[in-house]
């Protein structure tokens, strides 16, 4: 079982555009031979749509924009995360797509108490069966769950980049995950997807702050060993963050440049490097 991991910067709202990115992704992941394209938690809305959630025409658009790409997709399965409207109740959900429908829905279960004001838990996943290979979905926190087990986890992830956290799970089945890229308002989501075997040892890591697409296989019972991407210093971890925040603050909210005024101390030409790294010099 070949899969793509979509590593894409989804902008909430952006319907359209973000249905166009996974296209993409799924167009370039067959003509590698990938057999499953893995997106990011929520990546046909964006991450996190939160009072968008309350309206019956965000809804109705979500689904005309799924049920669009689902028509569009080339011959490969893929996993989208997206809000799912069913029965009055507004789900975490993940759908899995072939051959122009959708096969298969997954509800996430642990919910934080942001997202309790807009989703209710799902029911506990069943498992899934691609080319074979005895798969469980799980959306964020779920994959931490003790009750997954299978050949294979499935995660898609929406987590902000934070200070010094540790992203890889220890133990269990082995695990390819795809997480969101970008800056969505106060937040930063930093990527570095990856995968990792039973042991816990990281086999593929996607690099960190930019969008990507990889290919892991997975054969013989077992994931195979494949690109690393270099992990990053704390400083250049911290510094790359800035930089996509201000970048897709300044982008997502149509802003046509920063202005800013200098006090010649190191705190004012630190702020000034960012911007500069994030937008061009032209923009300041």
């Amino acid at each position: 079982l070949k899969i793509a991991i979509a590593q894409i910067n989804a902008t909430v709202g952006d319907l359209s555009g973000n249905a166009a990115k996974i296209l993409d992704a799924a167009r370039r992941a067959a003509v590698q031979g990938a057999h499953l394209l893995l997106t990011p938690e929520l990546a046909l809305c964006g991450h996190s749509p939160e009072d968008l959630l309350l309206r019956e025409d965000f809804h109705a658009a979500c689904a005309q924009e799924l049920a669009a790409l689902t028509a569009a997709l080339p011959e490969i399965d893929v996993l989208i995360g997206h809000p799912l409207r069913q029965d009055g109740r507004c789900f975490n959900a993940a759908g899995l797509l072939r051959a122009g429908r959708c096969v298969a829905t997954f509800r996430k279960q642990s919910l934080s108490q942001d997202e309790l004001r807009y989703f209710v838990p799902g029911d506990t996943p069943d498992e899934l069966n691609i080319r074979g290979v005895r798969c469980v979905v799980a959306i964020g926190a779920d994959a931490a769950s003790p009750a997954l087990r299978a050949d294979l986890r499935l995660v898609l992830d929406a987590s902000p980049f934070q200070l010094g956290r540790q992203r890889h799970k220890a133990g269990g089945s082995p695990m390819v995950l795809a997480n969101l890229v970008g800056g969505q308002d106060e937040m930063v989501f930093e990527g570095a997807s990856f995968a990792q075997d039973g042991e816990g040892r990281v086999c593929c890591r996607l690099p960190a702050f930019e969008e990507a697409l990889e290919i892991v296989d997975f054969s013989a019972g077992r994931l195979q060993d494949g690109t690393l991407a270099p992990a990053l210093s704390v400083e250049a971890g911290v510094y790359q963050a800035l930089v996509l925040g201000v970048r897709d603050y300044c982008g997502k909210n149509g802003f046509p440049g920063v202005l800013l005024g200098m006090s010649g101390g190191i705190d004012s030409a630190l702020t000034l490097c960012v911007a500069v790294n994030a937008l061009d010099a032209e923009r300041v």
